[in-house]
């Protein structure tokens, strides 16, 4: 028996089933407050307690108001997920009851990697937010010749720290099985010169591609690709407000990457790594 359906969780009024439409069995892990359990702990393989600490706990205690019987689910960040009951709070940690741990329903087939050039104001903020609940795994904010938001070290930790914090938020809050990476601000040319290593070291296998979305481009993924179905991992760049310029595309393109279109409209910088997340996945037969 699953350990969601299984465990008799208290039924506020809120679950309904509609036969042959509805999945009961993600309903369940959606319903309750989801945790990631601390570097330290575990996810015991045939149930038993497990240990939240720090933000996490006040949060459960103060915000979300949990008491003990009341029901979560804990997740270990390497795509294994627990049902669970809250035991009790013992200063700044909280003990919940595990059942025993099954696979992650919430991450995707393939490793999705966005590298989306640096914006300005809260924009990042609001792509990394946005690619972690459409299934990125990796998140990486790059420098490209037109960037006009080039942070100082400084800056860039800080906002680096920033940017986890809210990819942290958005898995438990979306069902991820993992945390996604979030990787320093990298150069355009670093990043290509890596992937390019990696290409011809024959790293990368007809599985793993890598599209540049170009606003000069002239095919579609879906053009481009027979098909997109059976790939493994995508590395997707988008642009920022200014786009790229025709040498970074064309090292792109060196570098390995298929240069596609998202359409004849003309996408806010902020809206395109959304799109090209939203397509690879429609491809991917995701969504």
């Amino acid at each position: 028996m699953n350990s969601f359906t299984g465990m008799s969780f208290k039924d506020n009024g809120n679950n309904f089933k509609v036969a042959g439409e509805i999945n009961e069995e993600i309903q369940e892990t959606h319903r309750y407050p989801r945790f990631f359990v601390t570097d330290t702990e575990e996810l015991p393989r045939e149930g038993g307690v497990v240990r939240i600490t720090g933000d996490d706990c006040a949060h459960a205690k103060t915000v979300l108001r949990m008491k003990s019987g009341d029901c979560a689910v804990l997740c270990d960040g390497k795509c294994h997920e627990a049902a669970a009951r809250l035991e009790h709070y013992d200063g700044g940690s909280v003990y919940f009851n595990a059942e025993v741990p099954r696979d992650s329903t919430g991450e995707c087939r393939a490793q999705l990697t966005l590298y989306f050039s640096s914006m300005k104001g809260d924009k990042n903020e609001f792509v990394v937010q946005k690619a972690v609940e459409l299934g990125a795994a990796r998140i990486v904010p790059l420098i490209t010749k037109r960037c006009v938001s080039r942070p100082d070290e400084k800056s860039a930790r800080r906002k680096i720290e920033k940017y986890r914090r809210i990819a942290y938020e958005a898995a438990k809050q979306c069902g991820r099985g993992i945390i996604p990476e979030v990787s320093e601000f990298t150069d355009f040319s670093k990043m290509l010169k890596m992937f390019e290593e990696v290409s011809n070291r024959g790293g990368l296998s007809a599985k793993e591609q890598g599209i540049m979305f170009y606003e000069l481009a002239l095919q579609t993924a879906k053009a481009r690709f027979e098909s997109l179905t059976e790939l493994k991992a995508v590395s997707i760049i988008t642009g920022c407000e200014g786009g790229f310029t025709h040498e970074e595309a064309e090292a792109a393109s060196k570098a390995g990457f298929s240069l596609c279109t998202l359409g004849r409209r003309i996408l806010r910088a902020e809206t395109a790594p959304i799109a090209a997340l939203t397509l690879i996945l429609h491809e991917l037969g995701e969504l």
